[in-house]
């Protein structure tokens, strides 16, 4: 905020058994705020969103990457739609879209689980997640223990899960990647639209 000169943020809480955020949102509205931004779980995003629309409250809004799912539209409804629509940003690929590695869970995914007809963002989360698991469980070599595998997980550099952008870790470098990619829902297709490749703070 303070680097790109737009004064004293807004902030809003509550608690987390909440399942109303109209005074919230009206407060909001009364501030003037233009960019709302709500990194909340999905049922919580959801509910806001429908507040927004009741209230006529139309800044640019911004959702975490647990509003990037086809599942939580439903949820939402038309208030995902409403004003300027909603943006979220993905640490991931499409589920459902043509990259190698969404292809790769799918068919891991119709031979492990073939219940799951209508996989979701989550589970290719966690998906990526394991890829990442099981390349140091494979670099740790026999006779794992933690201190191995912690030693493998350091030697990924640039890494690639084809589900995140190339992961990274180091003596103290833990996040593994810090990019992710700007959604935007389509009102149209009822589906998020990829804005931008994968960013970076720095960038």
């Amino acid at each position: 905020m303070a680097k790109y000169g737009w004064g004293e943020p807004v902030v809003e809480l509550y608690k987390r058994s909440a399942i109303d955020f109209s005074s919230q949102v009206l407060r909001l509205k009364a501030k003037n705020v233009n960019v709302f931004f709500f990194p909340v779980i999905s049922s919580h995003g959801a509910a806001i969103l429908k507040e927004c629309q009741k209230a006529d409250f139309t800044p640019y809004l911004f959702g975490a990457a647990t509003m990037t799912d086809l599942r939580f539209l439903k949820k939402a409804g038309e208030s995902a739609f409403y004003g300027k629509g909603l943006r979220s940003f993905s640490t991931q690929v499409n589920e459902r879209g043509d990259s190698p590695g969404a292809k790769e869970f799918r068919e891991a995914l119709a031979k492990y689980d073939p219940t799951n007809k209508d996989p979701n963002s989550f589970n290719l989360f966690g998906y990526g997640i394991a890829k990442v698991l099981c390349e140091g469980i494979k670099r740790a070599g026999k006779k794992l223990t933690r201190e191995k595998l912690v030693d493998a997980l350091e030697t990924l550099k640039n890494y690639k899960t084809g589900i995140f952008a190339p992961i990274t870790y180091g003596k103290n470098i833990r996040q593994g990647t810090d990019a992710a990619r700007i959604l935007k829902v389509d009102k149209a297709k009822k589906i998020f639209v990829v804005e931008t490749g994968w960013l970076h703070p720095k960038d």
